[in-house]
This record gives structure tokens, sequence and C-alpha cells, in this order.
């Protein structure tokens, strides 16, 4: 057994225990670049990922504080959209995400649009 996790790459790598354990090894992946462990990461807990996503959609308080922080958790959960897209056939979740910054977006545009009938009406 010890031979097939060398030859496979599983020495040194510890179990995931929790989805929480799973989204930092992802997060990791994304960060150092590796485009390898982050694909194998996607395939082997494709079925977690889809189902904790929109969970890990909202920012840990901890990350919230710490900008730096903040941008490495939104990129990371883009490049793991992007690669379950891209590798595995589910744009579910980038679709998820591009979606909510659209919805973001419109709400912004529709505020200022209000606000300049707003301006205009009381000139």
């Amino acid at each position: 057994m010890g031979l097939f996790n060398r030859l496979f790459g599983r020495v040194g790598r510890p179990a995931a225990s929790s989805p929480e354990a799973v989204r930092d090894l992802l997060l990791e992946a994304v960060q150092s670049q590796d485009d390898t462990a982050l694909i194998r990461l996607c395939a082997e807990h494709e079925a977690l990922v889809l189902e904790h996503f929109p969970a890990w959609l909202t920012v840990p308080e901890s990350v919230r504080k710490e900008p730096t922080q903040l941008q490495r958790y939104g990129q990371g959960l883009i490049g793991i959209a992007q690669c379950l897209a891209q590798t595995r056939n589910r744009p579910e979740l980038l679709q998820r995400m591009m979606g909510a910054a659209a919805d973001n977006l419109a709400g912004t545009e529709r505020s200022f649009a209000t606000s300049s009938r707003q301006v205009r009406s009381m000139s």
C-alpha cells in the first residue's frame, strides 16, 4: 500500500477530514498554482465541492478582517469553479459566481438609475 501511495502522490498529504479541510487544500492548490494538484483534488472531491461550495461563498469571519486573505479566498473560489468547469464539465459553480456578480452589478445600475431620475426631477 505504501508503494501505491508513493506512486500516485499521496505521501505527505493528509487526508481531508471535513469540507473545510478540502476547501483549504483546494485553496492552497490555487494559491500555489499547482494545477496538477488542483485538478486531482477537484476530481477526488467533486461531489463534496458541489455540495458545500454554496456555503463556501459566505466568507469566514476571520478571512473578512484581512484584505490579503480575502483576496486569496476569492481568487481561490474562482480557481476552484474554473477548474471544475474546464476539467469536470461542471460549469454551474462558475455560473453561480458570475450570476452573483451580475446581480450585484445590476443592483448598482438600478440604484444609479433611480438616483439619476431623482436628481433630474429636482431640477
